[in-house]
């Protein structure tokens, strides 16, 4: 059973098993297969390149596109948060339970606990400038990136900033002005609990939607039978009953949240 588990988390959780087939195995000194020789950058293994990670994200890629699939957000206090990226077509970071890092000195490896897993899973680790290689012995090697800080949002600060931002929504009314979005119609947006809502544009009937936070705190917003895409979403940022919606390439709108259903959608 702990096998299974094992197997099972590692392939569809943390790590990439595609990636098994598309890397050759060089040991742990592999960091993208870098030619020590022909680099400035030198090469850490084992312990010797734990310092490079800690406060930062590991960002795993997947083997064909370098998509990133998995982020993982190292803290000094031995405590890494994780998060999934599993669908190609929404760029979305899923936050799994908080775990725990922490190093087998008589192995040299990078050991993870705590949140889903039963067991340790401890990893080989190899490190050249921002590249990262990880090996577990029966996968293969995994290939990432090193971030810095906290690139992700990952960190309970962040995750504290977002659940603000939520109950700031829930249950109120956020009212885009025309002028303000450069339209010819008002939009009125209200948010319910569980990421559910209405909005209305102009004198529109309103219609049913879904919403999220991601987080990076970014709104996302879809009618409620379609499906999020990275164009649904906009950075949102709240100073008391103003909010600032604001895309590149788009121009910045200002809105007013006002309290409950304040314009009966």
């Amino acid at each position: 059973m702990i096998k299974e588990l094992r197997t099972s988390l590692v392939a569809a959780v943390i790590l990439c098993a595609a990636q098994a087939a598309a890397s050759p195995v060089f040991a742990q000194e592999d960091a993208w297969q870098r030619d020590p020789v022909t680099t400035s950058e030198k090469r850490l293994v084992g312990r010797a390149a734990i310092p490079a990670i800690v406060g930062n994200t590991v960002v795993i890629l997947s083997a064909g596109d370098k998509r990133e699939t998995s982020a993982q957000y190292y803290m000094a206090n031995g405590k890494m948060r994780r998060a999934r990226n599993e669908q190609p077509y929404f760029d979305n970071w899923d936050l799994e339970p908080e775990e725990k890092w922490s190093v087998r000195e008589e192995a040299d490896q990078l050991c993870i606990s705590g949140g889903g897993w039963k067991e340790d899973l401890c990893l080989g680790i190899a490190v050249t400038g921002d590249r990262v290689t990880l090996k577990d012995n029966r996968i293969g090697l995994i290939h990432g990136m090193i971030l810095k800080g906290d690139a992700r949002n990952l960190s309970p600060a962040a995750g504290k900033a977002n659940k603000a931002k939520a109950r700031a929504l829930v249950g109120n009314t956020l009212f885009l002005k025309a002028a303000d979005r450069q339209s010819d119609t008002d939009s009125v947006i209200y948010f319910l609990r569980d990421g559910v809502g209405r909005a209305r544009r102009g004198q529109a009937a309103a219609v049913p939607i879904k919403w999220m936070l991601q987080l990076n705190g970014n709104l996302c917003i879809v009618e409620a039978e379609r499906e999020f895409r990275d164009n649904n979403c906009t950075s949102l940022s709240i100073d008391g009953s103003a909010a600032t919606l604001a895309a590149p390439d788009r121009v910045e709108i200002r809105g007013q949240i006002l309290k409950g259903n304040a314009l009966k959608i």
